[in-house]
């Protein structure tokens, strides 16, 4: 296991310095365009409001953190977790450029993470698939969550139908950033039924994007 994020670590430290440009590059491959009204999506599933605390789990360079500023506001605070220190140099690179100040970095594994208080919302976009023990992340997810509240996935997994022709495409950009057939082909909804509720799985691009919502129990 700690091959494996030490690869993901090596994988996001190498692409930190063209990060949005990978970024953006990789999505357009499949006719995706901008991600934004994804995430946006995602982040408004939590059904999060002024004043509450929201775990960024493997936040990256902080992408999601404008739109999560917008709904809690400077009396919420926002914990993002990443495993690769590089990143997070990012991330407080963007925290600095808008003066934020109530995000809080953690470099931490994602299946390790504990808060020290429950939290009202957790979103995990475009890395869940990365996440060599991500049932172990999921469970972490559940115990740092209020009951009653909700986890947010969104991510890319192995694509259905006449549209399989470009999972090796897909296999190819994600494999140095902790893709692989296995991992792509995860079914995450499966493992978050062991703690939360009311689970709404949402397919996009031939099953390429999904959102998995969950309520804990």
């Amino acid at each position: 296991m700690d091959n494996e994020l030490q690869k993901i670590q090596r994988g996001y430290s190498r692409i930190s310095g063209f990060y949005e440009f990978y970024n953006k590059l990789l999505y357009k491959m499949f006719g995706i365009g901008d991600t934004l009204q994804f995430r946006q999506n995602a982040i408004d599933s939590l059904e999060l409001k002024k004043g509450e605390i929201v775990i960024d789990l493997a936040c990256g360079a902080g992408i999601n953190f404008s739109p999560l500023e917008e709904i809690v506001g400077i009396e919420g605070k926002i914990v993002g977790v990443d495993i690769t220190k590089k990143m997070l140099d990012l991330a407080k690179k963007k925290i600095k450029e808008n003066n934020w100040k109530n995000i809080e970095l953690i470099q931490c594994d994602a299946a390790q993470y504990t808060h020290p208080e429950q939290v009202d919302g957790i979103v995990c976009t475009f890395s869940m698939y990365s996440i060599p023990d991500y049932k172990s992340a999921i469970q972490c997810c559940a115990e740092n969550l209020k009951s009653g509240r909700n986890l947010s996935i969104f991510d890319v997994k192995l694509m259905k139908g006449f549209m399989k022709i470009a999972n090796p495409i897909l296999f190819f950009v994600t494999r140095n950033i902790g893709g692989s057939y296995e991992k792509l082909g995860r079914k995450p909804w499966k493992e978050m039924e062991k703690y939360f509720d009311n689970i709404h799985i949402t397919e996009d691009f031939f099953g390429l994007l999904y959102y998995a919502v969950g309520t804990k129990k």
